[in-house]
């Protein structure tokens, strides 16, 4: 059975998840095995794309609520980080269940996903989207705007991904919010009512998934579902004392804005 590397970390800062993910995306081997990162965060945190411009959202409410806002090595619009299920998946391009590009490689993951969720007793729905779509629903939201095979609950977003990809490897990273996270979008985002949101968007507790789940429980679901999707086991490594340095290296690239 092939095996993946597994590295779970817990209370990250924003610096620290992102440069870890660059680091990983970086350094990754040809020919390797995926890695499937699973990380929390140590406060509320606003990541923004590559690319994204930021006068659409309110920097000095973020300020005062202290959150801190970074950019991804990874493009896409704002997600808001701190009470969510984080995952970053890093592979070869060249695998064949990831050969096909972005898009196709966006499809294979959220098999796994979607096992997630009907897991829990939900009833996802894949839902691929041109980008035709994307375009005509822009959003500086994340979870407003549609992604390929984006994975709804009850006709809502449910999770908001990025990728990345180089010649000799892909990123993959994104977030399943744990609770409401409505209340503070509306006051980051201008020009974005809680009724818009609400109504294409959602979180895990809202949707039902949450209850009698703890973090433990829904990372432990999770980790089994990649096992079964892809049949492989998981070889919990942790990081190595050349990696944590190439991560503290890369974080000066990933400070808060």
């Amino acid at each position: 059975m092939e095996s993946w590397r597994l590295i779970e970390d817990h209370q990250w800062t924003g610096t620290q998840n992102m440069a870890a993910d660059h680091v990983l995306l970086r350094h990754f081997q040809p020919g390797s095995s995926p890695i499937l990162r699973l990380y929390t965060w140590d406060c509320i945190t606003l990541s923004v794309g590559k690319n994204q411009r930021l006068d659409a959202i309110n920097q000095e409410w973020c300020r005062t609520q202290g959150i801190p806002i970074i950019r991804r090595p990874t493009g896409g619009q704002a997600v808001l980080h701190g009470n969510d299920l984080t995952y970053s998946i890093i592979g070869d391009p060249q695998d064949t269940r990831f050969s096909g590009g972005i898009v196709q490689t966006y499809q294979t993951i959220s098999q796994a996903f979607v096992r997630f969720f009907q897991n829990l007793g939900m009833t996802p729905q894949l839902q691929p989207h041109s980008r035709a779509q994307r375009v005509a629903q822009a959003s500086q939201v994340c979870f407003v705007v549609p992604s390929s095979y984006e994975i709804l609950l009850n006709n809502r977003k449910i999770i908001g991904s990025a990728q990345r990809q180089t010649a000799t490897a892909f990123l993959q990273h994104g977030t399943i919010p744990l609770q409401d996270q409505v209340p503070y979008l509306a006051h980051i985002f201008r020009n974005t009512s809680p009724e818009m949101l609400y109504q294409k968007t959602t979180d895990l507790n809202t949707a039902g998934g949450l209850a009698n789940q703890s973090e433990t429980s829904l990372r432990k679901t999770l980790k089994s579902c990649f096992a079964e999707v892809f049949q492989v086991a998981f070889d919990e490594t942790g990081w190595t004392r050349v990696e944590r340095e190439k991560i503290e290296t890369e974080a000066s690239a990933f400070r808060p804005l």
